[in-house]
């Protein structure tokens, strides 16, 4: 590790936040508090998912350092599922969202980047410490005492932000390139069904065209799913 950086845990880094709780009752079909839950941090991309939003009674007061703030992330600290342990999505706009009991809020202080912080707390090391922690335990939680002892490097900030454009430049060419190959791969699969149109629209005088009852009175099909052809 170079000279300039220091090796800091999460616990000296950051400033941690649990959730809002809230009762069964209190929940709505829709109100101004909209609360985030663990299945709104998508565990694939690490991004937000809004697509379903939980709300409770407008009769219940929120407090502030239970909404989420830009510059911080959020972090699902209890699961059924011991791989949705641990995994965030940093909040990068302002929103009116507050977060629920089974999450956590990590605010990194200023000398950290949040997008490098971010980077860092969805790296392999990060994953390979969450599992060391929840490794036999029967409730999948996470506590911040725990969680506050892990160690990353942490550069100056100018050197932060120079690896944080590093990482989204790649991270958007493999956005790129997995978008052309899901487009190639449509492609591929729509010129294979237009030759299959045209094979099958090509009947020849000997071409027979038997019903799907006449095959099976035939034994054709079962002998070639048999293999036997």
């Amino acid at each position: 590790m170079r000279g300039d950086w220091k090796l800091q845990t999460l616990g000296d880094a950051c400033s941690f936040e649990r959730g809002l709780t809230y009762s069964k009752a209190d929940e709505v079909s829709h109100s101004g508090n909209a609360v985030l839950r663990a299945n709104n941090i998508d565990l694939l991309t690490n991004s937000l998912d809004l697509s379903e939003i939980r709300y409770i009674s407008d009769n219940v007061r929120i407090p502030a350092t239970k909404k989420v703030k830009a510059g911080s992330l959020i972090i699902c600290t209890a699961s059924g599922s011991k791989s949705h342990l641990g995994k965030v999505a940093i909040i990068e706009g302002d929103c009116d969202y507050a977060f629920g009991g089974f999450m956590g809020q990590i605010t990194p202080k200023n000398h950290i980047n949040p997008k490098y912080l971010f980077y860092v707390m969805t790296s392999p090391d990060y994953k390979s410490f969450i599992d060391g922690l929840s490794s036999g335990m029967n409730i999948n939680n996470l506590k911040f005492n725990e969680l506050q002892s892990f160690s990353f490097a942490v550069p100056p900030i100018a050197e932060q932000s120079r690896i944080v454009a590093i990482l989204d430049e790649a991270l958007e060419g493999i956005a790129a390139a997995a978008a052309n190959a899901e487009k190639n791969l449509a492609s591929a699969r729509e010129l294979f069904e237009s030759y299959l149109q045209f094979i099958f629209s090509q009947r020849g005088g000997s071409w027979e065209r038997p019903t799907l009852e006449r095959l099976l009175e035939r034994g054709w099909i079962t002998s070639h799913l048999d293999g036997n052809h």
